[in-house]
C-alpha cells in the first residue's frame, strides 16, 4: 500500500508523523512525505533516513504561515504561495498515486491536504484522507480539512466539540518508540559527553524556541553557573524580522561572558538551536524546563523525566496551561506560570526569571523530590497509541470509543469567552454559597492577567470586569499604567468617535474596579482625579463615585474644587454624581450655597442627587444649622417624572425632614413641603 505523510512547520506536527510511519514502513508500505525543501521537515526525514538505513522519499511543495496581522501584502503573498503549492501537491498525489494521505497540521501540510481534496471532488484521487489533531484546540488547517477528511484522529475526547462536521475518533498521541526504550543513564552522558556527577539541566521550548523561555533563562543564568549546574539550552529556530532566536542567542551569550569571565561557560553551558535525538537528553539530565505542548507531556511521561512546566499563555483553550495544571495536580511536574508584566510598550505576559530561578535551585537541591516526580510519572507513563493509529491508516481499523468524561471545572472556564466568563461567574459570586477551589482561584487569578495583557481591547475590557469582580489587588499597578495610556487612536477612529487606544469603556470600568477593589492603595489618588477630567463622560461619572467612596483617603484641597465645577456640567448623569461626592466632601453647611442653583434644576435626577448629598451630611454631622436648611428645602422643586410607584424624590426629602427635625426638636410638617 502507498501511503504519502505531510506535516510541518514546527516539530509538534513532524514528529508524530513520523512516529507513524515509522511502524508502517517497517511492516513493508511504501511510504513517502511531502514538505518543504527547506523546512524543519526535510532535515528530520534525511536523518531518519540515515539513522534506519531508510529510503524514505520526500517531495516538495511551497508553503508559508497564514498570516494572522492585517498585512494585505503578507496575505497576497501567502495565496500566492498557495496557488503554487496546491498545484505541487495535486501533481504530486497524480504520481504516487497513494491509498492514504495521512496529515499532521501546520502550514507545511496545506498544498498536500487542500491538494488531496481537490482531487477527490473532481473524483482524479479515490483514497483515504486522514487528519490528526495533537492539541486539545485543533489548528487552523486542521479546522478547515477535518470535515472533509475521511476520519479524524483526536488525541483528546473534548476535541470533536471543536471540529463540528467531522468524523472524529479518539486515537491518542503517538509517541516515538525512542522515548520508551529503557537506556543506562551513564552511557547516555558518556555518549554526550556529560558530567556523570554534575546537576544537568535541559531548557528548550520547542523547535522554533520560545522567546519568554529564553530571555528568562538568560536572566538567570550566571547564578545557575555558579551553583554548579550545567546548562543544556536549545534555542530554537524562529527566524522573522522582529526576533531571530539564534542571533539573539548569540548577542546574550557574548555579553554574558564578558561581564561574568570567571564562570567556566565551555564546561557549564551549551547552547543549540536544535537538537536531533532529543530523547537521549530527556533521560540523560536531572530536569527539564519547557512548554507544556501535548508532544512534550507524553514524552515526559515515557522517559519518566522531572520537569518544570512553563505553559505558554493565551493559547486557544488555554491547552498548555490546564495540562500543566493537571499534571501538578498529580505531583508528576512543577509548574511556572506566566505572569502579566508592565513594559515599554505596555503589558505583555512573562515568565519571572526569579521564580524560575528559586524552583530550579530547590529541585537540584532536592533528590527526593526529583524521585517523586518520577514515581508519579510512571504510575502514569501512557501505552504508546502508534499501533492504535497504524491499524487505522493501514486497515481502516477504528479504536473502540472511549466513555465520555465530564469536563473540569477548569476545562469549563477556559473554554468560556470572555464575557460568558465574566456573566457567568458573577452569577456564581451572586450565590452567597459559591466559594470557588483554590485551583480555580488561582486560575482565574492567571486568566485575569493574561486577558489584561490581550491586544484586543475587547478581553482587557472583561480582564479589568474580571480583576474588580474577584477583587485582585494586586493588579493594580498595571490597572493604572492601562488607564495611563494615553496613545491616541488612528484619524479615522478619531471620526468614528474615538479617542485613546484604552477605549472609554476600558477607562470606565477600570475605574469601576478600584470602587470593587473596597481598599484605597496610593495609585488609586492618581488615577481617580485623572478620571475626573477625561473626555468620555462616563468615566467621570465613575471617578465622582469612587471620590465619593474614598473621600477620607483623597486631599481635600486638590478634589472639592473640580466637584464643585462638575457640579455644573451639562451632563446630568455627572451632576448627580458631583453631588454624590460633594455630600462626603462638604465641610459644613456654609457650602450649601454652592449648590443653590440645583434647587429648581430641571432634571429631577439631579435633585434627587442634591437632596441625597444633604441626607448624607446630615448623617456625617455637618449641617449645624437644621433650621435654617429646613427653611431652604422649601425653595425645592419636588416634582418628578418618576413614579415607583412612589416618588423617590418626594420619599428622599420626606427622609431629609425628618433627619433635620430630629436634629432641631421641631414638629415640622413635611405635607407641606411634598405639596406638588
Amino acid at each position: 500500500m502507498k501511503i504519502l505523510f505531510t506535516g510541518g512547520g514546527t516539530g509538534g506536527h513532524i514528529y508524530p508523523a513520523l512516529a507513524v510511519l515509522d511502524p508502517v514502513r517497517r511492516r513493508g508500505h511504501q511510504v513517502g512525505f511531502v514538505g518543504r525543501r527547506r523546512g524543519r521537515e526535510a532535515e528530520i526525514i534525511r536523518r531518519y533516513n540515515e539513522d534506519h538505513s531508510a529510503a524514505v522519499p520526500f517531495y516538495q511543495v511551497v508553503a508559508v504561515p497564514f498570516p494572522r496581522g492585517r498585512s494585505i501584502m503578507a496575505m497576497l503573498r501567502f495565496l500566492l504561495v498557495m496557488l503554487w503549492g496546491i498545484p505541487q501537491g495535486a501533481l504530486i498525489l497524480l504520481r504516487f498515486r497513494p491509498r492514504v494521505v495521512f496529515g499532521t497540521g501546520g502550514y507545511a501540510a496545506a498544498p498536500l491536504m487542500l491538494a488531496a481534496i481537490l482531487l477527490r471532488r473532481m473524483l482524479l484521487y479515490h483514497g483515504r484522507i486522514i487528519v490528526h489533531e495533537q492539541n486539545v484546540q485543533p489548528g487552523l488547517l486542521n479546522r478547515l480539512i477535518a470535515r472533509h477528511s475521511t476520519v479524524t484522529a483526536i488525541t483528546y475526547p473534548e476535541t470533536s466539540t471543536a471540529l463540528p462536521g467531522a468524523d472524529c475518533t479518539v486515537a491518542g498521541y503517538p509517541v516515538r518508540d525512542e522515548f520508551f526504550k529503557e537506556r543506562s543513564r551513564k552511557e547516555l552522558r558518556q555518549k554526550l559527553k556529560l558530567d556523570q556527577q554534575r546537576f544537568t539541566l535541559l531548557v528548550f521550548g520547542g523547535s522554533q524556541g520560545a522567546r519568554n523561555i529564553n530571555q528568562a533563562l538568560y536572566q538567570i543564568l550566571p547564578e545557575l553557573l555558579q551553583a554548579d549546574i550545567a546548562v543544556i539550552h536549545v534555542t530554537g529556530t524562529h527566524n522573522s524580522a522582529e526576533y531571530h532566536a539564534v542571533a539573539e542567542g548569540h548577542q546574550y551569550l557574548e555579553k554574558l561572558r564578558s561581564r561574568y569571565p570567571q564562570l567556566d561557560w565551555e564546561k557549564l553551558y551549551r547552547q543549540h538551536d536544535y537538537l536531533f535525538g532529543i530523547a537521549d537528553y530527556f533521560s540523560a539530565v536531572d530536569l527539564l524546563t519547557c512548554r507544556a505542548g501535548a508532544g512534550a507531556l507524553f514524552e515526559i511521561a515515557a522517559t519518566r523525566s522531572p520537569a518544570i512546566l512553563l505553559p505558554k499563555a493565551g493559547l486557544p483553550g488555554d491547552h498548555q496551561t490546564l495540562n500543566a495544571l493537571s499534571l501538578r495536580e498529580r505531583r508528576a511536574c512543577e509548574v511556572i506560570l506566566e505572569e502579566p508584566q508592565s513594559v515599554e510598550s505596555g503589558i505583555e505576559c512573562l515568565l519571572n526569571g526569579k521564580r524560575l530561578l528559586e524552583k530550579i535551585l530547590e529541585l537540584s537541591q532536592n533528590e527526593k523530590k526529583r524521585e517523586t516526580i518520577k514515581e508519579q510519572l510512571a504510575a502514569m507513563v501512557p501505552e504508546s497509541p502508534v499501533e492504535t493509529i497504524v491499524e487505522l491508516v493501514i486497515n481502516d481499523k477504528r479504536p473502540e470509543p472511549q466513555q465520555d468524561t465530564p469536563d473540569s471545572d477548569l476545562l469549563q472556564l477556559a473554554a468560556m469567552s470572555p464575557a460568558r466568563l465574566y456573566y457567568d461567574l458573577e452569577n456564581r459570586m451572586n450565590d452567597l454559597t459559591y466559594a470557588p477551589s483554590p485551583e480555580e482561584q488561582e486560575y482565574l487569578r492567571y486568566h485575569a492577567g493574561v486577558l489584561l495583557a490581550s491586544s484586543n481591547w475587547w478581553s482587557r475590557n472583561f480582564a479589568v470586569k474580571l480583576i474588580g469582580l474577584l477583587s485582585l489587588n494586586e493588579y493594580l499597578p498595571l490597572l493604572s499604567k492601562l488607564f495611563n495610556d494615553r496613545r491616541p487612536v488612528s484619524h479615522l477612529q478619531q471620526l468614528l468617535g474615538g479617542d485613546y487606544e484604552q477605549r472609554g469603556f476600558v477607562r470606565r470600568n477600570l475605574i469601576e474596579a478600584l470602587v470593587q477593589l473596597n481598599s484605597f492603595e496610593k495609585p488609586m489618588g492618581e488615577m481617580i482625579f485623572d478620571g475626573l477630567f477625561d473626555p468620555y463622560w462616563e468615566v467621570v461619572s465613575q471617578s465622582l463615585r469612587a471620590t465619593a467612596m474614598y473621600a477620607e483617603h483623597l486631599p481635600q484641597a486638590r478634589f472639592l474644587p473640580r466637584i464643585v465645577e462638575l457640579m455644573e456640567h451639562r451632563n446630568f448623569e455627572i451632576v448627580a454624581h458631583a453631588l454624590q461626592a460633594f455630600g462626603e466632601w462638604a465641610r459644613s453647611d456654609e457650602d450649601i450655597w454652592l449648590t443653590e442653583k440645583l434647587f429648581t434644576h430641571h432634571n429631577p435626577r439631579v435633585r434627587e442627587g442634591l437632596v441625597r448629598a444633604l441626607i448624607r451630611m446630615t448623617r456625617r454631622g455637618v449641617i449645624h444649622h437644621p433650621d435654617r436648611l429646613l427653611m431652604q428645602l422649601q425653595q425645592l422643586l419636588s416634582t418628578s417624572t418618576h413614579f415607583y410607584p412612589l416618588f423617590p424624590l418626594k420619599r428622599e426629602i420626606r427622609e431629609l425632614t425628618q433627619a433635620l427635625s430630629n436634629r432641631t426638636g421641631l414638629d415640622n410638617d413635611s405635607n407641606k413641603l411634598e405639596q406638588s
